[in-house]
């Protein structure tokens, strides 16, 4: 049914997937929505995704985390109390009981600093404990990070893969740190240093956590980057590259065999090139300078 200038209204069983959907990701990165809050975003959701084909969960709940990450960015850029509690909802820390030393860390950052250590350290033996302590420390450091610089992010609706992006590099900082391996020179232990067993093994505990974040990094790239401007040989390269962590011979192995032709890694570094100056031209435009 469509409304008035030609936006589509969503059927009732699409605003009850957007109300799981936002409910479950309420209940995984601790949203502190009141039933108003809550209901306005299924309502935006369930409105962006009418009439759109194949809505999928994935695509529900990619949805839900852009505009709640929006709403946040807009919180944020406006200041005062409503500010701190949207970085409270970001990183959180509960003590169960005042005498005890139990602690119970929550948010988006600390899940996804969690997720990247989990990935960076599996099969090294680390402790749960130890595991939550280093994802809470880079929680900390990637809170720094927001609280003083997401006016960087210009566009609102790329908040949540910029999030997503420097709850990674404050995980990566807090492994190059050694305090992983108890300040050794040793380097934690990377998903390719590992057998094929213990990388079957590591994916499958950790893909239902590791999807939202994907999902975040994904929708980031095609909304400042706009991927689809570039070819089917540049996206390859660039997604196989920067989100698989493969090397260009690598590529090209798995393009040959898909492809049933033969393509070489002198191919595939061209195509990324190219692709990395498409990509950077389309920041640009959207105002993203060069500085670090």
């Amino acid at each position: 049914m469509t409304a008035d200038r030609g936006r589509i209204c969503p059927e009732p069983a699409l605003a009850a997937r957007c109300r799981a959907a936002v409910e479950r990701l309420t209940a995984r990165y601790g949203w502190r929505l009141d039933h108003a809050a809550a209901a306005a975003l299924v309502a935006d959701a369930a409105e962006t995704l009418a009439g759109e084909p194949g809505q999928a969960e994935r695509l529900l709940e990619q949805t839900c985390c852009r505009l709640r990450f929006a709403r946040l960015h807009a919180v944020l850029a406006a200041g005062g109390a409503t500010a701190a509690q949207a970085l409270d909802e970001l990183y959180s820390v509960r003590w169960f009981e005042a005498e005890t030393t139990d602690v119970r860390y929550g948010g988006y950052l600390f899940r996804s600093a969690l997720t990247v250590l989990r990935r960076r350290l599996a099969g090294s033996g680390i402790e749960q404990t130890t595991l939550e302590q280093l994802a809470a420390d880079a929680a900390a450091r990637a809170l720094t990070t927001v609280r003083a610089r997401y006016a960087d992010c210009r566009d609102a609706d790329s908040f949540w893969g910029w999030t997503a992006r420097v709850a990674e590099r404050a995980a990566i900082d807090e492994l190059r740190s050694g305090r992983a391996t108890g300040g050794s020179s040793l380097r934690a232990a990377s998903l390719d240093a590992l057998g094929e067993g213990q990388l079957g093994a590591a994916a499958a505990d950790h893909a239902e956590e590791r999807q939202v974040d994907a999902i975040a990094v994904r929708e980031e790239l095609l909304r400042k980057c706009r991927l689809g401007k570039l070819s089917r040989d540049q996206r390859e390269a660039l997604v196989r590259s920067f989100w698989g962590g493969e090397k260009p011979a690598e590529i090209a192995a798995a393009l040959s065999a898909e492809r049933a032709a033969t393509v070489t890694a002198a191919q595939v570094s061209l195509w990324k090139h190219r692709g990395l100056q498409v990509m950077e031209a389309n920041l640009r435009d959207r105002g993203y300078g060069g500085g670090g």
